[in-house]
């Protein structure tokens, strides 16, 4: 019997399940659409395959155009899941495209963009 204790070795986090926050931000977004491909051309044809595109409503009262946000992430969500605007600046893409769920086409995702983070909200806070 030694004096010192072994310290049990910490469980690995699955890095594409997202953190949960306790802070509500200013304007919190709805998951409308996930786990869509990214496509690195615009026929549709090559994918990436570690990340997918999340699509994102803000729900602010004071924005006159609701336009959705397109997103790179690898982090698993649920329609109808509420989450913070949480980026990581070190991974970059430029121009990508995706297959629109509303339309079935092959459309360009965004010029530029940086990986989506975004924590899990409790979705009774965002209802007050």
């Amino acid at each position: 019997m030694g004096i010192f204790k072994k310290e049990k070795p910490e469980e690995e986090k699955d890095p594409t399940i997202p953190e949960i926050s306790q802070i509500m931000p200013l304007v919190p977004y709805k998951v409308v659409a996930t786990d869509l491909p990214i496509y690195l051309d615009p026929d549709g044809k090559e994918a990436e395959t570690e990340y997918r595109i999340a699509i994102l409503m803000a729900l602010d009262p004071d924005d006159p155009v609701m336009e959705p946000e397109i997103v790179p992430t690898r982090m698993k969500y649920n329609v109808g899941d509420y989450v913070d605007w949480s980026l990581n600046s070190k991974k970059l893409w430029e121009q990508r495209w995706y297959p629109n769920p509303e339309t079935g086409k092959v459309e360009r995702a965004w010029t530029f963009h940086v990986e989506f983070l975004g924590r899990l909200l409790a979705p009774a806070d965002v209802e007050k």
